[in-house]
């Protein structure tokens, strides 16, 4: 089975996200800036968007319920390590940030849920 260019930048996007999300727990596991919002912000996301689609008969069909969650949570991974790398290192170590974080990436993924059969027609 042979990929096309595209299908082999989505697996390297797809296999670099959790890489990434390692990566960002190390740097701040080192630095003693992990909290509880960083261990929920690659899947909660996820699991909103499963929970608020699934009252729409639309995204019941095919693969939306597989694949958007999919490409949430690696969106939210690549999100996690750019916060770990980039603002606690040069900006701010917070809580806050990593709940605020959290906040914006469940607010998204209830806005793509809500707004996805209307993108897709």
């Amino acid at each position: 089975m042979s990929l096309s260019i595209s299908g082999y930048v989505v697996l390297i996007l797809v296999i670099g996200a959790p890489l990434s999300a390692l990566a960002g727990f190390i740097f701040a596991a080192r630095r003693k800036s992990i909290h509880v919002p960083d261990f929920a912000t690659p899947v909660v996301p996820a699991l909103m968007f499963v929970a608020v689609g699934s009252f729409r008969t639309e995204l019941l069909t095919g693969w939306a319920m597989v694949l958007w969650p999919l490409f949430i949570m690696v969106v939210s991974m690549y999100a996690l390590s750019a916060k770990h790398l980039v603002i606690d290192r040069h900006i701010q170590r917070t809580k806050r940030t990593s709940s605020a974080l959290l906040a914006v990436l469940m607010l998204g993924s209830f806005i793509l849920s809500v707004s996805v059969p209307q993108l897709l027609e």
